[in-house]
């Protein structure tokens, strides 16, 4: 209740966290940890005011100017402590970062070489990264309630699905499950590449995880919104709450410096070996190409159809289907269709 009055009265600026505590002398608080933002915040008549110790005070124009971006996921909840860590997920981490170095070290020096656990109050915590990484489900529930991805199935490309399923796991885990909801529900058409058969998806298992990677790391976690991935037949479409990180356009997104929203995150996730997670995302359509000279399906990347706003993010992934003719013939013969109609992205 006072969470989510405090997201009201900031205009769904300013996220908290509300904890119920028992002072000496039996008396109940409630302690309100409030982050601090990368901008400016200003109540509902325009006033700014600041914290100065001992009183709320004024800001006068030129002193509430705003810093640097400040890394959210890099904040280390008060109340926040190692058993918010799973195990199972610290291991699952450990094996997707098993190249690197830092993969021999014990748990808790693995996660300090990653950046995840920090000394705060006398005692190691885990960072909000850290929880999304490898946090329990009452962590996530208690500390990143957001942090949840919404998957829908539809039959047609009408907005009505046939299926949902809701999840809100640590990072890997939602990777490897959205993986499978997605491929059970890829199809495929086989080429005949000489001898051999191969099956080309219609969306390629690397390109669609290096994309839900993408919308998890560089998502805006203090916004109360969730990441949609919507599975229509002929595309992905995911869509992820915050807009594009400052400077960055969907007119040149393509040839900006990458800019990391979360570099604790993107760094964490990357160096575990989930993903490339580096950059700053792209909104890109995904073609098939027919067969690579190794004998295996090859995904070119497009850039095309952009769709971004302040306060949401899209990417589509489509796919340039193989027509009846294309399907079984030989590669010699699947360049002839190169600028075959039925080929065409939907």
């Amino acid at each position: 209740m006072i969470t989510h009055a405090i997201f009201e009265l900031s205009g769904g600026r300013l996220t908290v966290n509300v904890q119920h505590q028992r002072v000496p002398g039996g008396a109940r608080v409630l302690t309100v940890f409030v982050p601090q933002a990368p901008y400016v915040l200003a109540a509902p008549d325009g006033a700014v005011m600041a914290w100065d110790g001992a009183h709320l005070v004024p800001v006068l124009p030129g002193e509430g100017e705003p810093v640097a971006d400040q890394d959210y996921t890099a904040v280390v909840p008060p109340d926040a402590s190692l058993a918010d860590l799973d195990p199972a997920e610290v291991g699952r981490l450990r094996l997707l970062g098993r190249r690197i170095e830092a993969a021999h070290l014990p748990d808790l020096d693995f996660l300090q070489e990653l950046g995840l656990l920090v000394p705060s109050g006398g005692a190691l915590r885990p960072t909000l990264a850290a929880i999304l990484l490898a946090g329990t489900g009452a962590a996530l529930r208690a500390h990143l309630p957001q942090a949840e991805v919404c998957y829908f199935h539809h039959a047609t490309n009408d907005v009505e699905f046939q299926f949902r399923e809701d999840l809100r796991r640590p990072i890997p885990a939602l990777l490897l499950r959205l993986s499978e909801l997605i491929q059970a529900r890829n199809r495929f058409t086989p080429v005949q590449v000489g001898l051999f058969r191969v099956e080309v998806w219609d969306h390629d298992e690397s390109v669609y995880r290096e994309a839900l990677l993408n919308a998890l790391s560089h998502r805006d976690y203090t916004l109360r919104d969730v990441v949609h991935v919507h599975h229509y037949p002929d595309r992905l479409e995911i869509m992820n709450p915050g807009g594009l990180p400052g400077g960055i356009t969907p007119g040149n997104i393509l040839r900006h410096q990458p800019k990391r929203r979360n570099p604790l995150l993107a760094g964490g996730s990357g160096a575990a070996g989930a993903g490339r997670a580096g950059g700053c995302g792209r909104g890109q359509d995904v073609q098939p190409d027919a067969a690579s000279r190794q004998g295996a399906a090859r995904i070119r990347q497009l850039p095309r159809r952009g769709d971004a706003d302040a306060a949401r993010v899209g990417l589509r992934l489509g796919f340039r289907a193989l027509c009846r003719q294309k399907a079984g013939r030989t590669a010699a013969t699947l360049a002839r269709h190169a600028d075959c109609a039925e080929c065409a992205f939907a």
